[in-house]
């Protein structure tokens, strides 16, 4: 950046009409110079001159002037190239976070039940079951660092786990992908989660969290809040403003599917995926109820027994562990799924 440059964007500042953006590549630019040492071979007298124009800058403005006084060689023009390549980093990166934001503000979508449950399929997997006259506004895509959607009244949730890769800052520095996490916004209460199942009931007077997988953190206030594992309840009082988590001793699904509370939270959904000794061919009609996908099984394999618990995994991992088992395979192909194999004979 210029220095006629920099001292307009000090000017705007003092005058209050600096924009966000703007803000920050004063800052960067700033950061870029003091993290050098690039005063070895000048005087000291020339060192508290630069040193008190960046400390300065922000407050006061700074004349291009005062660095034109001081030479200061070859060493400072290679770090001059260096902070412009930072501030070329940090405003592209500016701009990238604005239209992700903007982006992920102007596909809003509100989905509604009206006294039966509805089932909602979220752009990265996860599946939530709205109850009675409830609401859900959630972004078309999940663009951003978090998975944010906020509930107005009951639903079941079961979300998949998700992945963010690093920017082009991020891979240059060495980040490796994070988990996203997923928060559920009910009034003044949010439920952050990685990847589990949930059911949050909004009702007059107070809101209740229970887990049925997973570990779930509710907040309130952005404080550290409670952290509840399976068959675990949180009540948060709306007119106290308190939240309290209800002792549960925590227990495993195979429990927690025999508790008379099992069938309240899961009714009308088709969230519990456990068989026992169940044909493909069913197995497979479940798993197209669930994930709304067609599902063409080989003649050898409709008949092949199925044991296990699908229960709370997406639908990739329950197609992966039913080939594990049956030594077969799976295609996907759009919204039909193809399983291939010898069969079980």
């Amino acid at each position: 950046m210029k220095e006629e440059r920099f001292s307009e964007l000090i000017k705007k500042y003092q005058e209050g009409k600096a924009s966000s953006a703007e803000i920050e590549l004063i800052e960067a630019w700033l950061d870029s110079r003091k993290d050098f040492e690039t005063y070895g071979k000048l005087s000291d007298i020339e060192v508290q001159k630069i040193k008190k124009s960046i400390k300065s800058g922000v407050d006061n403005r700074i004349e291009s002037k005062t660095y034109d006084k001081v030479k200061l060689g070859r060493g400072f023009n290679i770090i001059r190239r260096a902070a412009a390549i930072l501030i070329v980093v940090v405003a592209g990166f500016l701009l990238w976070e604005m239209i992700g934001n903007f982006a992920e503000k102007t596909q809003i979508q509100i989905a509604q039940s009206s006294g039966e449950v509805k089932k909602v399929i979220l752009n990265d997997g996860s599946i939530v079951w709205l109850k009675g006259n409830s609401s859900l506004t959630y972004p078309e895509e999940f663009t951003g660092e978090q998975r944010l959607v906020e509930l107005d009244g009951e639903a079941l949730f079961e979300i998949t786990k998700a992945y963010t890769e690093p920017g082009l800052w991020g891979r240059i520095i060495g980040e490796k992908s994070v988990r996203k996490s997923f928060i559920v916004k009910s009034g003044s209460l949010k439920t952050r989660v990685m990847g589990t199942s949930f059911n949050i009931k909004t009702k007059p007077g107070e809101t209740e969290v229970y887990v049925l997988t997973g570990k779930v953190e509710v907040l309130l206030d952005e404080e550290k809040g409670l952290e509840l594992l399976p068959n675990e309840r949180s009540v948060f009082e709306h007119d106290l403003q308190k939240l309290t988590k209800i002792n549960q001793e925590s227990l495993s699904m195979d429990s927690i599917r025999k508790a008379p509370t099992f069938g309240e939270y899961t009714q009308g959904t088709e969230y519990d995926m456990y068989f026992e000794n169940i044909e493909l061919n069913e197995v497979a009609k479940r798993i197209t109820e669930k994930f709304d996908v067609e599902i063409a099984v080989e003649e050898s394999m409709k008949n092949c027994l199925i044991r296990a618990d699908f229960t709370d995994q997406s639908l990739e991992n329950t197609l992966e562990l039913i080939v594990e088992t049956l030594n077969g395979n799976y295609k996907i192909e759009k919204e039909m799924v193809y399983l291939s194999g010898r069969g079980c004979y």
